[in-house]
């Protein structure tokens, strides 16, 4: 709501029969700020996809005021106006100096918690655009702008990525709109057969599955079990026995202990029969103490955790009800989605949100496949760095800007810096993909500290402190790799070379 006193000053003016020029001046009081020459307005931006995806505006602005912000962001908050929320992408706005909009950009500001480097605005963040993957390496890009122009559309073609003079096969084609174009509504020929032999041999009659999507405060065993039925025909049903709470302790800075009040005796290993329309493998372990059965509590995250998971999901609604086709349909395409996640923390979200349906982001070698496992390699020298050196935030890009504070480099350059043999390097990259492998194929032992303590044959897994996930330490990811489970004969792996000594990985 507007102050009182601009209420208060408009009733003054008019009472004392003010005239049109002050009550003008009162009436645009409150959007002076904003009204400077064209010239003088500097659009910004800042990339907050998820948040601009999840919070309505006056809640952004509210975090924005709240939190505790750089110089350089309260020193140019009076100069500062007009903010646009765009979904998905972020949030804009505009500066009306041009000596603090160049301050701004490179900067970074907190949202919820999370920080977020400032840069210029650029009319492509307004651009509706569609990416063009697995483009025929004989295909000419004039074919492609031909087909667009044929639409009556004025394409702009570039490379997805380019880094220097290095330009990716895959294309982006970008449109003069902020929105999708009707024209844009076609369905490729092969698509459209493949639906319509999909539709005829669909059964009217194919029962519903009933999936309900776990709240912003359910545990990542939940959202495990939730989205497996799609997944998997025949998930494995959580055997019953005795839950123990665990407790985390701090043995060094940087690492934290598990701990509980049993130590198992036995496990067997249990892998369920494929079935023919599985999309997914998945493997579990009983773990016993003596007779019993047992496990840990399951794990939550915290809320704002929570809700980035739910943001990810491929379940849009609170309750799904639909045959199990069409939520596989759905499943199928989330690598895609996922493909456009460009934070490590968002893609952990991803994965706890579906890890079965994301398995085959990780078995075949890609470039986002590797873009995934260097700047997870990243996340996860930076949560084991000690507070000493990196403060005590949880946060990645908080503990990254204390190493590079004017400008965040590609993560190929910050593992260079860390690691600079290549060796360590490489094995660094290689625990981040088992890391992740273990993640999605075995997240029911993942998520469990008693059952990985069983197959990592200690009584003390210990996990990186300073990270908002779970990640288990290099030493017990180099046990579960190498010992029962046996993950080293997966033909889906592309970790083949992962199991390497942990003791001789470098850390911050």
């Amino acid at each position: 709501m507007p102050p009182e006193s601009l209420l208060k000053a408009l009733n003054e003016a008019v009472a004392l029969d003010g005239n049109d020029a002050d009550l003008r001046q009162i009436a645009l009081r409150e959007v002076q700020r904003a009204r400077v020459p064209s010239e003088d307005k500097f659009k910004m931006f800042i990339p907050a996809g998820d948040i601009a995806k999840t919070y309505q505006l006056d809640e952004i602005l509210a975090a924005i005021t709240k939190e505790g912000q750089t110089d350089t962001w309260t020193e140019s908050a009076p100069l500062v106006c007009d903010f646009i929320r765009i979904p998905g992408r972020g949030i804009r706005f505009t500066c009306t100096s041009r000596s603090v909009a160049n301050k701004l950009d490179g900067s970074a500001i907190r949202i919820f918690g999370a920080d977020f480097i400032i840069k210029a605005a650029s009319m492509f963040d307004r651009m509706y655009y569609v990416n063009l993957k697995n483009v025929a390496s004989e295909l000419d890009d004039g074919v492609i702008y031909d087909y667009f122009k044929q639409l009556g559309l004025s394409p702009l073609i570039t490379p997805t990525f380019q880094v220097g003079s290095l330009t990716s096969r895959d294309r982006t084609v970008w449109f003069n709109t902020q929105h999708k174009n009707r024209a844009l509504n076609v369905t490729p020929p092969s698509i459209k057969a493949r639906k319509k032999r999909e539709a005829k041999k669909t059964d009217i009659d194919a029962p519903l599955l009933d999936v309900a999507k776990p709240g912003i405060g359910a545990s990542y065993l939940e959202w495990v079990n939730a989205t497996s039925r799609i997944s998997i025909l025949k998930p494995r049903l959580s055997p019953k026995g005795i839950k123990f709470p665990t407790t985390q302790d701090q043995t060094s800075d940087g690492r934290l202990v598990f701990g509980f009040p049993c130590t198992p005796t036995r496990y067997e290993i249990a892998f369920d029969d494929p079935d023919d329309e599985d999309d997914a493998e998945d493997t579990d372990v009983d773990v016993f103490v003596d007779t019993e059965l047992v496990s840990a509590d399951p794990i939550k995250p915290n809320p704002a955790i929570g809700k980035l998971i739910s943001t990810t999901s491929f379940l849009h609604l609170e309750r799904n009800k639909m045959p199990r086709s069409n939520f596989r349909r759905l499943a199928t395409a989330t690598p895609e989605a996922f493909a456009a996640l460009s934070e490590p923390e968002g893609r952990l979200a991803a994965f706890s949100a579906q890890p079965h349906a994301l398995q085959p982001v990780l078995n075949e070698p890609t470039s986002i496949l590797e873009t995934t496992v260097c700047e997870h390699a990243v996340l996860r020298a930076y949560s084991g760095s000690s507070s000493t050196s990196h403060g005590p935030s949880k946060q990645l890009l908080t503990r990254m800007k204390l190493d590079f504070p004017e400008e965040i480099p590609r993560a190929s350059d910050i593992l260079e810096k860390l690691y600079p043999e290549h060796t360590d390097r490489d094995k660094a990259c290689s625990f981040a993909l088992a890391d992740l492998y273990l993640r999605c194929h075995t997240p029911r032992i993942y998520l469990d500290p008693i059952k990985v303590a069983a197959l990592a044959h200690t009584t003390k897994p210990d996990c990186l402190q300073y990270s908002q996930f779970l990640l288990w330490s290099d030493e017990v990811l180099c046990a579960l790799w190498s010992g029962d489970l046996d993950t080293s004969d997966n033909e889906e792996s592309p970790a083949d070379n992962t199991v390497v000594d942990a003791n001789s990985t470098p850390s911050l």
